[in-house]
Order: structure tokens, then sequence, then C-alpha cells
């Protein structure tokens, strides 16, 4: 370290301990909502709600939504939603309480565009408790209750707004999803219905009849041993998962109705093979979950279509890999899942062949160390390695050469130190998340909150070594507001230790330099004293 590097690390401590303040980790502004003793009001923003599947297609749009959150506030009973109807609330959550019953006049002053109640005791809705707001009622989450299907789901009549509807996992009498099941209540803006852990073996003929509309269909978790033929009618459909349905068989024709379909869930069905043959027909699809089987190998046959796939989850399979084993995929794929897999290092050989791979997972894996070639030859955006306590160490050129804005997720790890990231150019980084590491409060971090390589937030917290009581969190973007009349406790203490570990530095440095300049003294003396001998020896 140079003088002009101390001078440097002194004046950006000083400035980052004026400069820091507490940003919170999850961005939302609360709103007045004092009246409702066991709610919390916020506004928060939502992903756009997409026909398939959210955050995907239409990840980058959002809106902004008033929430009134009453998750598990022990609440059993609806409470009265007229004390805040000039919030304009449009979500209301309600579960994980103890609520069993909803009357028609539970919400009847009120009208919002989703509800969610799921993990409550629920046995009765009246039929008339969501009439008044069927014009703007878009999403319905009943999962978990016991809500019974048959008579106790005619408060869905008339809901002719109703885009999402979650009844997964309440009680179903028999194992056949009946035929009057929903297409009598005049759903027809139906997009996506979850209909998971219900313990069906079959859908009775016509149960779909008038339900076309639906694009996403989450059966997961149920006793199928074929993919029904009723599911077949929904030909619109761009989302479908099977996942958790042990029993299940993919057969070569299972798929070939859903020539729309863009994302398909195979995760945990016991696969021993990569069903190639399955989706071979499927033009559309750009996302697939493959991730829990017990697939050992992937090569040319495996793909025996033209794919356009973008994205695959492999994780918590038994894959060898090698050179070519994405075959037809290398020109198409985008993003890859291969966390879970026990890997001491990434396997560059396959990767490099992917073309066009921006986003790689490969978190609990089993990584030591991020040295300089960990991602030799592959052009990322977005690398995730979460969640592997043996990984402490990251190489400070081991991003160097990548895309910006460069993604990173380093959740879970053993990093103690965040000193990699110093000297990046500008925004190199755009998110990085740095949770749930063993990070000191160091002077790399003071650094950090002066150079602010990043475009998006830096997350973390933190811990001084002779205090490990406290975690201080921490938030770091590049257009922080300055706030000068403010220094945290965190700011504080990162300029009161900086100051002192510099001032031990400069004074070893002085003391340094004397020595140098009594040396070159005694050198001039000795070296004098040597010619006026030789000068002596001669005469």
């Amino acid at each position: 370290m140079n003088v002009l590097s101390f001078l440097h690390s002194r004046l950006l401590v000083l400035y980052f301990s004026l400069n820091f303040q507490y940003i919170p980790v999850i961005v939302q502004s609360l709103l007045a909502c004092k009246s409702m003793q066991h709610c919390t009001c916020y506004e928060q923003k939502v992903p756009v709600f997409h026909d398939s599947f959210p955050d995907y297609e239409e990840r980058k749009k959002f809106r902004l939504a008033k929430v009134l959150d009453c998750v598990r506030f022990g609440l059993n009973r609806v409470p009265d939603f007229g004390l805040i109807d000039k919030l304009n609330i449009d979500t209301i959550l309600l579960n994980g309480n103890g609520i069993k019953s909803v009357d028609k006049y539970s919400f009847s002053n009120i009208t919002v565009t989703k509800i969610d109640m799921s993990d409550n005791p629920l046995h009765t809705i009246d039929r008339y408790a969501f009439l008044h707001m069927k014009d703007k009622l878009e999403s319905l989450v009943l999962s978990r209750t016991k809500i019974k299907i048959g008579e106790s789901l005619h408060f869905l009549n008339g809901l002719s707004n109703l885009k999402e509807l979650d009844i997964s996992r309440i009680i179903l009498e028999g194992n056949v999803l009946p035929l009057y099941f929903l297409n009598l209540y005049g759903l027809y803006s139906l997009k996506r219905l979850v209909i998971s852990g219900l313990k069906l073996k079959d859908i009775a003929p016509g149960t779909f009849l008038g339900l076309e509309s639906i694009t996403s269909l989450g059966m997961g978790s149920n006793d199928f041993v074929y993919i029904p033929e009723e599911v077949k009618r929904l030909t619109n459909l761009k989302y479908l998962s099977v996942t958790g349905c042990r029993h299940i068989t993919i057969t070569r024709t299972a798929l070939e109705d859903f020539k729309l379909l863009e994302f398909l869930e195979l995760f945990n069905l016991g696969l021993h093979y990569f069903p190639g043959y399955a989706i071979q027909d499927l033009d559309n699809l750009k996302k697939l979950d493959v991730s829990y089987n017990y697939i050992k190998e992937l090569h040319n046959d495996s793909f025996p279509g033209i794919y356009r796939l973008e994205t695959m989850m492999l994780s918590g399979n038994p894959l060898r890999f090698h050179d070519t084993m994405f075959g037809r995929l290398e020109e198409s794929l985008e993003e890859i899942d291969i966390s879970n897999m026990a890997l001491t290092t990434l396997p560059l050989g396959p990767l490099k062949r992917l073309q066009r791979l921006k986003l790689l997972s490969a978190g609990f894996n089993m990584f030591n160390l991020i040295d300089d070639d960990f991602l030799d030859g592959l052009s990322l955006k977005h690398l995730d390695i979460n969640n592997m306590k043996t990984l402490e160490h990251v190489s400070p050129r081991a991003f160097r050469e990548k895309l910006a804005p460069f993604d990173l997720d380093i959740r879970g790890n053993g990093v103690r130190s965040l000193s990699f990231m110093l000297g990046a150019r500008p925004l190199f980084y755009g998110k990085v998340d740095a949770n749930f590491n063993p990070l000191e409060c160091d002077c790399a971090l003071g650094k950090l909150f002066h150079e602010r390589p990043v475009n998006g937030p830096l997350f973390g917290s933190c811990t001084f070594p002779n205090d490990t009581d406290i975690n201080y969190e921490f938030v770091i973007y590049a257009n922080m507001a300055e706030d000068f009349s403010k220094r945290g406790d965190l700011g504080s203490r990162l300029f009161s230790n900086c100051e002192l570990t510099e001032t031990k530095y400069r004074s070893v440095m002085n003391a340094s330099a004397n020595l140098h300049k009594l040396l070159a003294r005694l050198n001039a003396v000795l070296f004098t004293s040597l010619v006026y001998r030789n000068i002596i020896a001669v005469i």
C-alpha cells in the first residue's frame, strides 16, 4: 500500500462515515392504516398479471399495489374494512389466521383486485360474499383451507372478471374432479387455475367445458398415472405443472395437444431419462424444469426435435457432464440451473458451447474457491452461487471481464469480505445479494460505499470482529441519497476503526521513513570513512 492509496482510503472513510444511512431491504411505502389494529398497509411493486405465468415474459413490467397485510395476526374473523375505505386498497392478505367463515357482509364495504385467504380453517363462504366486486376481483387464493369442492364453491358464481383461482389442497370427496366443478359459475375470464394436492387420480370428461380460456394450469402433487384426457381440452395452455406427481408417466403423445405451451414443469416426477420425445413437437416451449429427478445422461438423442428452449432447470439430478451433452440446445439456451449437483467446479466444457448463455444458477454445490478462471469462456450477466458454507474466497479478477451490469447472488456462503468488488469499473455490478454471509464490517466495505460499483442494490449485513452480537444490515446503490446530517452506528464505527488502522499504518510508514533516512546517513558515513582509509593507505 503506497502513500497515495493511504490518503485515498483515509478520505473515503471520512466520506463514508458522513454518508451512511439505513435503507430498508424491502422497498415499500407505508400508508396511514392506524385504524386497523391487526393489519399494516403499504404500497408495493408487483408483477403485471400475465396469462401464462407471472414474472417471465413481462418480468420487467410492474404496477404499484396498495396492500392491506393482515397475515398471521391471529384473526378469527374478517376485520371491518370500512375504516380504510378512502385508501383505495386493491390487495387484501388474510392468510395464516383462524378465520372459519365469511358471511355476505364480510367484504361488503370494500372492492379489491386480489384476496388471499389461504392457510385458514375456512369452511364456509356465503354465495354473495364477493358478488358486489364481480367486475373488479381478479385473483382469489383459497389454498389449504377446509372449503369443499361442490356446493361450497357457489360463491364463485358470477365472478366474470376472475382471472386467477387457487384452490390447491382444499377438500375433495373422492379422487376424481367432478363434472360440474367450475363450468356452471360463468368464469369466462379465468386464465390461471391451481388444483394441486387434491389427491386426484382423474378428471371427469366435460369438467373443463367452457373453460378453454385457461392458459395456466397447476395440478402438481396429485396421484395421476397419466395426464388426464380432459386436460387436453385446454389447448390454449402456456403453462403446465405436474410437479410432484410421482406416479405419472409422460408418454410420447402426452403433450402433443399443447402447441402453445411455453413453460413445462416436470419437477420431482422420478424420471430416469430426459423426456425429449414428449416435447419434440412443442415449438413454442421456452422453459423446462426437470429438476430433482434421476436423469443421468444428456446426449444428442435426448433432443430429437427442433427446440427453442431458452431456460432449462436440471438441479438435483445425478448428471454426468460432457462437452456435447446439450446437442441442439447449444444455440438457444440462455439460462440454466445446475444447483445441488455436488459439483466442486463448473463444467466449463459443455457450458462454453451454449452460445447465448447469460444466466447461470449453480448454488448448493461444493465450491471452495472462486478463482480467476472460474468463469473462463462464459459471457454471463447473472451468476447465482449461493448456499455453500465452504465457499470463503472470491478472486478480485473472477468477474472483471464479464458483461455489465453483472448480477451476483452469493447468499449463504462463508464469504467474510467483499474486497473482491473493489476496483471494478463504474456501475459494473447490477444487483448483488450478499446476505447470510459472515461478513466483517471492514474498511473494504467502507470503500464500497464510496466507490459504489453497483447499479442495482448491494444487500448484506456485517459484524465487527470484537462484537459479533450485533448484525448491521446495509444497502448500497449507485444513486444512494447523500445525507450529511446522519451518521449510522455502522458508519461511525467503520470510521473509527478504519481511522485507527490508518493511524497505525501512518506510524509504521513514518518509522520506516525515519529508518531509511538513518540507514542512508550511516551508509554515507561508512562510505566517507572507507574513502578516507584508502587515501591514507595510498599515502
